[in-house]
């Protein structure tokens, strides 16, 4: 069976399901990508499951993926974040006359072509969206799991929503600098 981050590692580059990453050189790998994403490797998922079963992916349901892309090649307009693509991959769900939101979790991740993984903690736009966007679709995301460097990291939605220094894309930054905010 193919772990999880496998699964997620050929969806981000496009690879065909039977490419064996193990097997391959950076070189070749590099060569046989089809995907157009430049310097942008993050993938994200919506799953149903335990977040301790994330490297094996037994007993996970996945109910989406989503990967950045860029908008513009100028940096004016932002591009559009794994974790808003994967909420927009949602199917929505059918709730008449059902008052309760289908709970699940996201996980985000990011891959070097050589299959290093790094930081993938969601910025702070992306957190707002993890919190508003699904309720429209009719689900709730309870907990937010994230790469940083060889860890998973496990936080609640609401500790990404109150924490102190949150993180910004450089999107954001820099249109706070053009603008004289402080804040996003």
């Amino acid at each position: 069976m193919t772990s999880l981050m496998e699964t997620l590692y050929s969806k981000r580059f496009c690879l065909p399901s039977n490419y064996n990453t193990e097997q391959s050189s950076k070189k070749e790998l590099i060569n046989n990508t089809n995907c157009l994403c430049g310097n942008y490797y993050h993938i994200a998922c919506i799953f149903i499951g335990r977040g301790e079963n994330l490297i094996s992916g037994k007993k996970i349901e996945i109910l989406s993926y989503g990967v950045n892309k860029y908008s513009d090649i100028d940096g004016v307009v932002p591009s559009i974040h794994a974790e808003y693509d994967a909420i927009s991959n949602l199917q929505p769900l059918d709730k008449k006359g059902k008052k309760n939101l289908y709970r699940c979790n996201i996980f985000i991740t990011r891959f070097s072509k050589g299959s290093k993984v790094g930081n993938s903690k969601p910025c702070y736009q992306c957190v707002l969206n993890i919190h508003n966007l699904p309720e429209q679709k009719g689900y709730q995301i309870k907990n937010v799991f994230y790469t940083e460097e060889d860890k998973i990291i496990k936080k609640t939605l609401k500790e990404l929503l109150e924490q102190e220094n949150p993180y910004y894309s450089r999107f954001q930054r820099n249109y706070c600098k053009l603008n004289n905010k402080d804040r996003w």
